[in-house]
């Protein structure tokens, strides 16, 4: 009922009752309606019956489709036995793609894999550390800072553009949807993001950091966290530690949350981190970005088989609601009717 909007599955025999919430509508097919429920799932899964659905939603913060709209949406239905051989052709076809999609899985925790063992080989994660390594809490090494309160309300001063959680990425920020919110002059220093700071999720996410390289003016929200390394430690070698720290799941115990992961200030500011000196941080950053060249085309593979997926099981929904996909059925012999399905 609510976003996304006509998403559809069939429930599976489970040994308990259950109930819905109330963004969800149940849907019951009579047994000798010759209609296969699995058909009708992937209908409306499709982007023909889905389209039809979104455009009958309504509201503005969150979209919503009542019932009494959704039982307007037409599905496309063929004789049952058409139905039931495109069942199970989208059947094998989801074989197939699971396949891949395992495959892809391996290919992925292979590389992360390696990059934890490579890691490890430079001296993170080690008990003992390397002679001339110090073991230090962050707040030791840098300038910890949790960003502004986003309050429409309370906030004051200029609008002034500001990074929120989805702004930062592995390695690098996404600038699409940069907001605005109101700063006083009074504040703007203290909520300001300069060129060489370390930003990091505190939720969603939490670790997942870049660095600031630009000279343009923003601001950060409460969802991050600011990092401004002292001399002793650079920022690329505090991204490559807590880059480590996520996937080895080091930054687990420092969490909290049971649901949703946050990583708290005072968590944070208590991290221990391995510091070499100055010179080994260097190396170590430039052999890892060595390593990332190597493995940017697997990644960048996987990244691609994984969107290819998602594509090709959109068009095998889409071309069996419009009756283009069928098992061995000549293409005229699809049915032309329509049934409202509610």
């Amino acid at each position: 009922m609510a976003e996304p909007i006509a998403r559809a599955c069939v429930l599976p025999d489970l040994p308990y009752p259950t109930i819905t919430a109330v963004d969800v509508s149940v849907l019951r097919i009579r047994a000798d309606a010759g209609i296969n429920r699995r058909w009708v799932m992937h209908a409306l899964n499709s982007a023909l019956v889905r389209g039809q659905a979104e455009r009958e939603a309504s509201g503005t913060t969150r979209k919503r489709i009542t019932r009494k709209k959704l039982g307007r949406v037409m599905v496309p239905m063929p004789p049952i036995g058409e139905q039931d051989q495109i069942v199970g052709t989208l059947s094998e076809i989801g074989r197939q793609l699971d396949h891949a999609e395992e495959a892809l899985t391996r290919a992925s925790n292979g590389m992360r894999a390696l990059s934890r063992a490579f890691y490890r080989d430079l001296g993170f994660g080690l008990q003992d550390l390397p002679e001339g390594w110090q073991r230090k809490q962050l707040s030791e090494i840098a300038e910890c800072k949790l960003g502004k309160m986003l309050d429409a309300q309370k906030n004051e001063g200029t609008a002034r553009p500001y990074l929120r959680n989805m702004s930062v990425q592995w390695g690098h920020f996404d600038l699409g949807d940069v907001k605005e919110m109101r700063i006083k002059d009074s504040e703007a220093e203290r909520f300001e993001v300069r060129r060489g700071d370390l930003m990091m999720c505190e939720g969603g996410e939490p670790g997942r950091c870049a660095i600031w390289d630009r000279d343009e003016v923003m601001f950060f929200q409460k969802a991050l966290h600011r990092i401004r390394p002292t001399e002793a430690v650079s920022a690329t070698y505090l991204q490559r530690y807590f880059a480590f720290a996520a996937q080895a799941g080091a930054l687990e115990r420092h969490l909290t949350g049971t649901t949703i992961k946050h990583l708290p200030g005072n968590k944070l500011a208590a991290i221990d981190i391995p510091v070499p000196p100055l010179a080994e941080q260097r190396e170590i950053v430039r052999r890892a970005s060595d390593l990332d060249e190597q493995l940017a085309p697997v990644a960048e593979g996987v990244a691609v088989a994984g969107r290819q997926r998602g594509h090709l099981l959109r068009a095998a929904l889409n071309a069996a609601a419009l009756g283009r996909l069928r098992a061995g059925i000549p293409p005229n012999s699809a049915s032309e009717n329509s049934a409202a399905v509610a």
